[in-house]
């Protein structure tokens, strides 16, 4: 019997998904990536156009604050299915994914002039495994951390999807500059858009376009593993959550800290 080289191929590469998403599965939002992970080599693919960092004011109160939820957002005006919580709300942890049931669904959503940035604490000449990383908000030169801005990663006994408060250790730093940021999806699911499976990096440094490699940072929980059966895909009524996104390369970015 002859097989369709075209029907092996695809079964192929189908089996090398799914090995590669079960063989991630368990890695916590804010680690990042470390010679010999799992997840080393996914490809990356661009969040739906127009994705950006933003939050809801919760408190009611004019501005970010401390009690504002931020997330990563896909485009619209209020939060979407599938936008990645970058701070805890409720029983929500940071890393999670807004599904249709949860509470901050639909909830109006702000911009805010941010980037994203790293701390040089350990004398290293450039961004390396040891540098928190950070969304950083009222972006001024020379460009230091300041009250709520973002940890992205743990820095000692602070947890990612914190905020940084007066006095603490990481508070009133310098930040090291680097270009803007590359942020993509690794499609869990093989299904060709950006759902609730799908695991999010930031992809810095951007030696590997594209490629999941050492220094990138989960900005998601990772998914269980897929099946290959059962779909788990949110869909929403905002069309840019879910769009068909061009694989090849890496077309969503974050800008990045740039100090003079």
């Amino acid at each position: 019997m002859r097989v369709n080289p075209k029907i092996a191929i695809s079964a192929f590469s189908l089996i090398i998904l799914l090995l590669a998403s079960n063989a991630a599965y368990g890695y916590d939002f804010g680690t990042k990536v470390k010679p010999g992970d799992s997840d080393i080599g996914r490809p990356l693919f661009p969040m739906p156009f127009g994705t950006t960092i933003a939050y809801w004011n919760t408190g009611g109160i004019p501005g970010y604050d401390d009690q504002d939820v931020v997330y990563l957002h896909t485009p619209g005006a209020w939060v979407n299915a599938n936008d990645v919580r970058l701070t805890p709300v409720g029983t929500n942890p940071a890393g999670s994914k807004v599904t249709m049931q949860d509470n901050d669904i639909g909830m109006p959503i702000n911009t805010f002039p941010v980037a994203i940035g790293y701390l040089n604490l350990y004398g290293s000449s450039a961004y390396d495994l040891q540098d928190p990383v950070y969304v950083h908000q009222n972006i001024r030169f020379p460009i230091m951390s300041i009250l709520n801005d973002v940890r992205l990663t743990d820095i000692n006994n602070f947890k990612a999807g914190t905020k940084v408060h007066d006095f603490d250790q990481d508070f009133n730093k310098l930040f090291g500059s680097w270009g803007p940021v590359p942020i993509g999806f690794f499609d869990v699911n093989g299904n060709g858009i950006y759902d609730a499976q799908d695991d999010v990096y930031l992809n810095v440094p951007a030696g590997v376009p594209g490629i999941v490699s050492v220094n990138n940072v989960r900005i998601s929980l990772q998914s269980p593993p897929y099946d290959g059966m059962t779909q788990m895909n949110i869909i929403t009524d905002t069309p840019q959550t879910t769009t068909t996104t061009d694989k090849s390369q890496m077309g969503t970015t974050i800008p990045g800290i740039t100090n003079p």
